[in-house]
């Protein structure tokens, strides 16, 4: 029973963190402390909008089928 459980773990792990990867690799390209901060900004509206956002309209949706 444990060993089903692993890949669907290890999976949703590698949904969980891929956003967080690509926002950090989107971080390197500032230049200047302008450039941190509006990108700094970019990179918390995205992660909210992944993290936040994206299960939220999905249980909205599920609510409304059922």
């Amino acid at each position: 029973m444990v060993l089903l459980w692993f890949p669907l773990f290890k999976g949703a792990v590698k949904i969980a963190i891929t956003p967080m990867i690509s926002s950090l690799s989107l971080m390197e390209n500032a230049n200047s402390e302008s450039e941190v901060l509006g990108m700094g900004l970019s990179v918390i509206m995205l992660n909210l909008g992944m993290y936040l956002g994206v299960p939220v309209v999905v249980v909205i949706g599920i609510k409304k089928k059922f």
